[in-house]
C-alpha cells in the first residue's frame, strides 16, 4: 500500500497512523481517499500531539497522491483503490 521500502522504514507510531488512515480511507467516498486537511488527518491517525503528526506526515503521504475531485482535493492511495476496484468487480 506504499512505494517499496516506505512501510519498512516506518517506526511503530507511523505504522499505526498509516494503518488507521488506510482503514478510514477504504470506507470513504470516493473509496480509498482522505480529505487533504492536516487537522482532520491528525485526528483520524490518532497522533496524540500535533508534533507527532508533523513527524509522521512526510512518510505517510508518500503513499497518497493528491487528486482534485469535485468538492476539493482528496488524497488517494492508488494501491488500495486498485484492490477495491478489483474486489468490487468480482
Amino acid at each position: 500500500f506504499a512505494p517499496a521500502g516506505v512501510v519498512a522504514s516506518m517506526d511503530a507510531l507511523t505504522v499505526g497512523a498509516f494503518l488507521r488512515l488506510l482503514s478510514h480511507a477504504w470506507k470513504q467516498e470516493p473509496p480509498c481517499s482522505l480529505p487533504a486537511d492536516d487537522a482532520l488527518l491528525a485526528v483520524i491517525a490518532r497522533t496524540p500531539a500535533r508534533s507527532d503528526w508533523d513527524r509522521v506526515k512526510p512518510v505517510i503521504l508518500l503513499a497518497f497522491t493528491p487528486d482534485q475531485l469535485p468538492g476539493g482535493t482528496r488524497l488517494v492511495n492508488a494501491v488500495a483503490r486498485g484492490i477495491y476496484d478489483q474486489l468490487a468487480a468480482e
